[in-house]
């Protein structure tokens, strides 16, 4: 988007929906700004109605950007708090472990079934399925054992 307005004229605009949908933070916020500003790109927020052409709007933009930046940190701060005392609590994150018989399907596999059949043979996923047996049968000699 901002290389299309760098070779911007004047009057041209761009505008978005919400603040927060332009940048991440203050910082990269008036980055933005600045350069629409040294292309001659105005800058609106429909939802939030600023118009950047003016010093009100500049202001009020910035202060919004801030409180944009505030709220995604603080809930970063809780999401990472919350997953902390999950771990502190004992609880496992992530998806649960599955198991399968892997003996039955490396057999599976060396007869020649395909991925999905195992799969479904199996009730287990391709993707898990060929994350384990991959690697034993490009190496042989770790079935051996």
């Amino acid at each position: 988007m901002l290389q299309d307005s760098r070779n911007g004229s004047a009057g041209d605009l761009i505008a978005v929906y919400k603040i927060d949908r332009l940048a991440r933070s203050v910082a990269d916020l008036l980055r933005i700004l600045t350069e629409l500003k040294n292309s001659n790109v105005g800058f609106v927020s429909v939802s939030q109605g600023i118009d950047t052409s003016t010093s009100y709007g500049k202001m009020v933009l910035t202060f919004l950007g801030a409180v944009a930046e505030f709220e995604r940190e603080t809930i970063v701060e809780r999401v990472r708090s919350g997953l902390d005392r999950a771990k502190a609590n004992g609880v496992r994150l992530g998806r649960p472990k599955t198991a399968f018989d892997i003996g039955k399907a490396l057999k599976l596999k060396q007869q020649g079934q395909t991925w999905s059949e195992l799969s479904k043979a199996l009730n287990i996923s391709r993707a898990t399925i060929r994350r384990v047996i991959t690697p034993m049968l490009k190496n042989p000699h770790s079935l051996k054992a």
